[in-house]
């Protein structure tokens, strides 16, 4: 990152890529490899000066975090790797535009979807995030980072609790390995259970 020729500095991206998937091979369920990868395309992605690059590596860094949250145990690393992408994201206008170019032109593109939906959700504005993660979420249930924030939009457009539970109980088949979904998902059966007690007379 601290090489200054760009051409050089690609060349020992392509190695320390190459390196990280060695890793990743050798024990895929050891989590420094995928946290170390997808920081590498996050720290890449800032580095470089073309937006639509920018957002190609944010992408795969997710890509990343996906892999990882299926086949880690300590989750933590993978994250905070998250969290910074959205930091990113956030902060810088021109990434967000080129997401938007991505997910419009390229229909498979599952991780550029899911990012821009995310933004949008934490920019305030659910409901196009609800029209980008619900068919990403039709085509792809596996998904279950974007169940999380599919349900978090739909609730707060004032969608059903019944409706949040359903959307997540979609991606169950690995969504229940991840504490962040367990915790969300019976946060919305407790909020469920509350209404329904309250519509029955409850106090």
């Amino acid at each position: 990152m601290s090489t200054e020729s760009v051409d050089i500095a690609r060349r020992r991206l392509a190695q320390s890529e190459d390196a990280f998937r060695q890793c990743i091979n050798l024990d895929p369920r050891d989590e420094y490899a995928y946290q170390g990868l997808a920081t590498l395309h996050v720290d890449w992605a800032r580095r470089c000066r073309d937006a639509a690059e920018s957002a190609e590596y944010l992408a795969k860094a997710e890509a990343l975090i996906t892999e990882g949250l299926r086949r880690v145990r300590l989750r933590d690393g993978l994250w905070i790797v998250s969290s910074r992408i959205q930091s990113i994201l956030g902060n810088a206008p021109e990434y967000m535009a080129a997401l938007e170019k991505a997910a419009s032109s390229t229909p498979g593109s599952v991780l550029a979807k899911y990012l821009l939906g995310r933004a949008y959700r934490k920019n305030g504005d659910s409901q196009k995030a609800i029209e980008i993660l619900k068919p990403l979420l039709e085509a792809n249930t596996e998904e279950f980072r974007a169940c999380v924030e599919l349900a978090w939009a739909m609730e707060e457009v004032g969608e059903s609790y019944a409706s949040c539970i359903a959307v997540l109980r979609l991606s169950s088949l690995y969504g229940v390995s991840d504490p962040r979904y367990v915790a969300t998902l019976a946060r919305w059966y407790v909020v469920y259970e509350r209404a329904v007690f309250a519509s029955e007379g409850g106090i």
